[in-house]
């Protein structure tokens, strides 16, 4: 992979090697491919190519999902528990699989009822994640009170995330209103921030509203100069040279001691980011291509 990233190796020769890795069973190597599966399907599969992308993903790990099931027996080791939520991540919130959002709901559905031991905890954060990016606005009203009374503070801060991945134009709408409300507490801003350019149907609305009320940004995190660093950073998750473009020309307007140092470590992470995606895609589109017709 960090050959890949330097331009030394061929995506496509990543991608073989990741393709033949549907078996493997060490949960920290399928962590780690899970991890540059997720990248690449962000970061480098053009959009007329997502879905044969996410169908590659589904295929190479959807046999490993029917062995382990949803549910962890009693006595079930803890490396399978984190096998299946490598898994799970992989064929549900990259492959976007259909069957697996409709196997999550209903459990989703009775941890929003009280009941936890509905969901592994391992797999509630990409349950929420899937269920949300299909939800309505009703659901979207579920989960943003269940964010509002829940306790527990990683439950909390994931109910809080989850509104960001909403897909649906109204809560997705809604989602961006609340960013600069007091519904976002301001440790969680940055993440909430970054959530909402990580979208592909928030990012470019969001992206302009933020540029727009950068000075109410700076406001809310004038007493926190590691928050104003951290939404800087959360640049990062924009994509393309556009993006690039319109980051430097803002931060370079605005420029801010507290961010100085975020700000040329972002443009240049984002930079080669947006390098990458012009080099490589091109290539990922060949390689799906010729998968599919072996």
């Amino acid at each position: 992979w960090a050959l890949v990233r330097s331009g030394e190796a061929d995506i496509a020769a990543f991608l073989d090697l990741a393709s033949r890795y549907g078996g493997e069973e060490d949960y920290a190597v399928l962590d780690e491919l899970v991890g540059r599966l997720a990248i690449i399907e962000y970061r480098l599969v053009l959009d007329p190519e997502l879905d044969r992308f996410r169908a590659f993903v589904r295929d190479l790990l959807q046999p490993q999902l029917d062995k382990l099931g949803w549910d962890a027996p009693p006595d079930e080791k803890g490396d399978e528990r984190l096998r299946r939520a490598a898994v799970v991540r992989a064929v549900a919130v990259i492959g976007r699989s259909a069957e697996a959002t409709q196997a999550l709901q209903p459990r989703l559905a009775r941890v929003l009822d009280g009941d936890k031991t509905a969901i592994e905890p391992n797999l509630h954060e990409a349950a929420m994640t899937v269920c949300a990016r299909s939800g309505d606005a009703r659901f979207f009203e579920r989960v943003l009170g269940a964010y509002q009374n829940e306790k527990d503070p990683a439950y909390k801060r994931r109910y809080l995330q989850a509104l960001t991945a909403f897909e649906a134009a109204d809560p997705a709408a809604k989602a961006r209103e609340l960013a600069m409300s007091a519904t976002v507490p301001l440790q969680d801003f940055a993440g909430y921030v970054g959530g909402l350019l990580a979208s592909p149907v928030s990012r470019d609305p969001f992206w302009r509203t933020l540029i727009e009320q950068w000075p109410k940004v700076e406001e809310k995190t004038s007493g926190a100069p590691f928050i104003f660093r951290r939404v800087v950073e959360a640049f990062a998750y924009l994509k393309e040279r556009r993006h690039l473009d319109e980051a430097r020309r803002h931060l370079e307007a605005h420029p801010h001691e507290a961010i100085k140092q975020a700000t040329a470590q972002t443009l240049e992470r984002l930079a080669q980011d947006v390098a990458m995606r012009e080099r490589v895609a091109p290539r990922v589109a060949e390689w799906l291509s010729a998968a599919r017709g072996r």
